[in-house]
């Protein structure tokens, strides 16, 4: 029987940079058959993110329109297709032709590339000058603040990152009455909160079934050996993946 699972060292927990770590039974899914281990392991930090962040906390809907930050990237290329799933208009940003392609086949709708153009003045003109109804922000920095603008009345913008923003956003994104949300998946490892990952490890097991039936697929970018760890964080760092890199550990 083979298992996947979030479990990264914090809360007193052991570290998976190791051949072996010990997990509670109620924190493991079973590994979806179709995937080898690699591809399995690329999937729990991305999934439980994307799925807190537009289910969870964004209360994505069927039909709505999403702006989601760095499409091509871990989280993102995942978030398109849960989006997808839920039959919203997705927009995405990218940096480059290739990238557009890639989320495209994941399922968006609108590929913007941010180093041509304006993505909220993007996103405002694919929404007849509205605004989606929710941003998934990846990146941070400006780019959580510059999408208020591109969020319609009463929308949400979820973040994975601390980010504060000058007063003249702040007055942008009040004036539009939007909900700002955060998401850190690693909260309920740090605190222990048993109810919370026992939660997370229901996303898994969801998430398994849709990868088992063909709804949702994870890429790989590259994998390497453990030896090259830095020269993977450098590679996450610099922003020219597609998609997940895994760490081989044996």
């Amino acid at each position: 029987m083979k298992c996947f699972f979030f479990h990264n060292g914090l809360g007193g927990a052991p570290g998976t940079y190791a051949e072996y770590t010990v997990v509670q039974e109620d924190y493991l899914a079973l590994k979806p058959e179709n995937l080898t281990m690699p591809e399995a392991a690329a999937v729990p930090v991305a999934l439980i993110t994307a799925w807190e962040a537009l289910i969870d906390r964004g209360d994505l809907r069927r039909g709505q329109s999403v702006l989601i930050h760095a499409g091509a990237g871990g989280v993102g290329h995942i978030a398109i297709q849960l989006a997808h799933l839920f039959n919203a208009r997705v927009a995405t940003t990218i940096s480059s032709p290739q990238k557009a392609e890639f989320v495209r086949s994941l399922g968006a709708d609108l590929a913007i590339d941010y180093t041509r153009q304006d993505f909220g003045e993007a996103a405002l003109n694919w929404t007849d000058g509205l605004g989606v109804r929710l941003v998934l922000d990846t990146v941070g920095g400006e780019t959580f603040c510059k999408s208020f603008a591109a969020t319609r009345m009463y929308g949400s913008v979820v973040t994975l990152l601390s980010t504060t923003c000058d007063i003249a956003y702040t007055n942008i994104a009040r004036l539009r009455n939007l909900s700002i949300g955060y998401v850190q998946i690693t909260t309920p490892l740090y605190f222990g909160l048993h109810p919370a990952r026992v939660a997370q490890t229901r996303i898994l097991e969801r998430g398994a079934k849709l990868i088992e039936q063909g709804l949702l697929k994870v890429h790989v970018d590259q994998v390497l050996p453990l030896d090259q760890a830095a020269e993977a964080h450098r590679r996450i760092e610099a922003g020219h993946t597609h998609g997940k890199i895994v760490l081989q550990i044996v």
